[in-house]
């Protein structure tokens, strides 16, 4: 890895610095590296925005969702474009292949990204289905008609 030292105006230092404060990067040299990145990256891939959230710092389409909400909706329908937007009328071609692309150049970021969904989505599936039969085992039986048996 390349080592670099520059000297920035102490205004933008202080900008960087806010904006990049809910990152998960740790030291300045990490947030700085990730801003030159994510500039490359932006130059590179037209349409892409990077977006804050429960999940991270990650890639989204300008204007749309999570790459990897659209990659993870491609390989559903195997990556037919025409499959794809049929079944998701919202998404435009552009869209897609915008997407498409950024995936094609950072696979392991968007996969790791699904997995990740795909865990959290798990764990509230058996949540949910273990406070349903907690409910369920506590609550006394529904009330039925009298019987003058």
């Amino acid at each position: 890895m390349k080592s670099l030292s520059f000297r920035i105006g102490d205004d933008l230092a202080q900008r960087v610095s806010e904006r990049t404060q809910p990152w998960r990067a740790g030291s300045d040299s990490e947030r700085y590296r990730q801003v030159i990145e994510e500039w490359v990256r932006l130059q590179d891939h037209p349409g892409i925005r990077f977006v804050d959230g429960p999940a991270g710092r990650r890639a989204a389409l300008v204007g749309g969702p999570d790459v990897w909400e659209i990659i993870d909706t491609a390989r559903a329908h195997e990556f037919d474009g025409g499959a794809i937007l049929e079944a998701h009328p919202w998404l435009s071609a552009e869209l897609l292949d915008t997407a498409t692309r950024y995936f094609d150049r950072f696979p392991d970021e968007i996969d790791a990204l699904i997995a990740d969904n795909r865990y959290v989505a798990e764990e509230l599936a058996q949540e949910l289905d273990l406070v349903v039969r907690e409910r369920s085992s506590t609550e006394p039986p529904p009330r039925g008609r009298r019987s003058d048996s």
